[in-house]
């Protein structure tokens, strides 16, 4: 699984964090509740794909209906990628078999739940947010992804 790093709580503006992901790790397709999403990438070259937000009301079975997705992208060590729900929903993930990747992020306004899609049914779920290490203001001179 990939790691969720906190640096910094932005006195309830916004949340700054690490994620470091693995070989072959990503997120589940999910939302930003409200919020803003920066994210640059730092090491290696992580994939986003964006996805229609799911309406269920247009769904011709009951079982519901496989996420749609509507563009697809790469980003470079430097690269910077802005999303909102507004955009529509994504997954971030490593892709490469040998090199891992590190990606900063930047959410504002902060959000402690968000919706996590099922990529065959739409079905959506609320999740918590956490974070696996919480470094907000003091990771100065610390391996925040050990």
């Amino acid at each position: 699984r990939y790691t969720r790093t906190l640096l910094d709580k932005g006195n309830g503006h916004y949340n700054l964090m690490i994620l470091c992901w693995n070989v072959g790790q990503e997120s589940p397709i999910h939302n930003h509740p409200n919020s803003h999403c920066f994210m640059k990438t730092l090491e290696g070259v992580v994939h986003e794909e964006l996805y229609k937000k799911p309406d269920m009301t247009s769904c011709q079975c009951s079982c519901g209906c496989k996420m749609k997705k509507i563009d697809d992208r790469d980003y470079a060590i430097d690269n910077v990628a802005l999303i909102t729900d507004k955009d529509g929903v994504h997954r971030v993930g490593n892709r490469s078999h040998v090199d891992k990747a590190v990606t900063l992020h930047l959410y504002s306004p902060p959000f402690t739940t968000c919706h996590k899609y099922d990529d065959d049914t739409s079905k959506e779920t609320e999740v918590p947010m956490g974070f696996d290490q919480d470094f907000s203001g003091r990771c100065c001179g610390t391996s925040c992804c050990s």
